[in-house]
């Protein structure tokens, strides 16, 4: 009885041990699995983080831009007119002397 216990034990215990290492490395490589999926879902966020900053930060120099070009637009379009005004009282101005001298 006593050899077929100690056989018994002999072959349980090799068996339990082997069982024992595959559930291991079974729980290793899930787990390492799991953190890498872990890594790629937070790097894809970072990535889509990076992506929308990027986005509203060219919305915010497209709108910077178009603010920027509509002021030296205005200010232009005000040069113009005021140029052209004056040019206008100078030349209605040369156009009355002229009158005068014919007519006087």
């Amino acid at each position: 009885m006593e050899l077929n216990c100690l056989i018994f034990w002999g072959i349980l215990i090799p068996c339990l041990t082997v069982l024992a290492c595959f559930l291991i490395v079974f729980c290793y490589k899930y787990r390492l699995k799991k953190m890498e999926l872990d890594y790629k879902e937070k790097l894809e966020k970072k990535r889509m983080e990076l992506t929308q900053a990027a986005q509203n930060n060219e919305s915010l120099v497209e709108e910077t831009k178009n603010q920027v070009f509509n002021s030296i637009k205005n200010e232009v379009k005000k040069s113009v007119e005021e140029n052209f005004k004056e040019d206008i009282t100078d030349r209605v101005k040369r156009l009355e002397k002229q009158i005068k001298t014919k007519i006087g």
